[in-house]
C-alpha cells in the first residue's frame, strides 16, 4: 500500500467488479483491515467521505455484509474502523443511491455495537430509504438482540 500510494491518488475510484467502482478505502473497510484504513487516512489523506459508484462512503462499505467470523476478520476490527471513520468526520447520515444510511446496513447485518455508536453520535434513526424503510424496519424478525 505504501508503494502503491506514492504513485496513485488514493482518492480515485477504479473498477472493482462488473458493476461498481470503489476507492482503496472502500476495499480496506469492506475487508475489515483496520490497519490499512488508518494508514490510508492518516498517511495518505484518503477522504473518509469519498463515494463509490453507488454513492456509498467507506462506512457503508464496512457494513455491507453480515459478519462471518469464519471468513472475516474480528468483529472488533469492524467496530474499530467505524469508530475511527466517525472520529475522522465521516458523514453518518449520508444516503447511498438506494437511500440507505450506514445505520440501515448496521441494523440489517447485525452490527449491534456499530448501530449503537451511530445512534449515540446523532444518526437520525427516522431516515427512510427509497423503499420507505427506516433502519428499524430492516432488522430481521429473528434478530432479537438488535431490535
Amino acid at each position: 500500500i505504501d508503494l502503491f500510494s506514492r504513485y496513485v491518488d488514493v482518492n480515485i475510484t477504479s473498477k472493482w467488479d462488473e458493476t461498481s467502482e470503489k476507492a482503496a478505502l472502500h476495499v480496506a473497510a469492506t475487508k475489515g483491515h483496520i490497519e490499512t484504513v488508518r494508514f490510508l487516512v492518516e498517511r495518505f489523506g484518503a477522504d473518509v467521505n469519498i463515494h463509490d459508484s453507488c454513492e456509498q462512503t467507506p462506512l457503508h462499505s464496512l457494513l455491507l455484509q453480515r459478519h462471518d467470523h469464519r471468513r472475516m476478520r474480528r468483529k472488533e476490527d469492524f467496530e474499530g474502523i467505524a469508530e475511527f471513520l466517525m472520529a475522522k468526520g465521516v458523514c453518518i447520515d449520508h444516503q447511498n443511491t438506494n437511500g440507505d444510511t450506514a445505520l440501515h446496513f448496521a441494523a440489517k447485518n447485525q452490527f449491534q455495537r456499530i448501530a449503537e455508536m451511530l445512534l449515540l453520535s446523532g444518526q437520525d434513526a427516522a431516515i427512510k430509504n427509497k423503499a420507505g424503510f427506516t433502519p428499524r424496519d430492516v432488522i430481521s424478525d429473528f434478530d432479537v438482540q438488535t431490535k
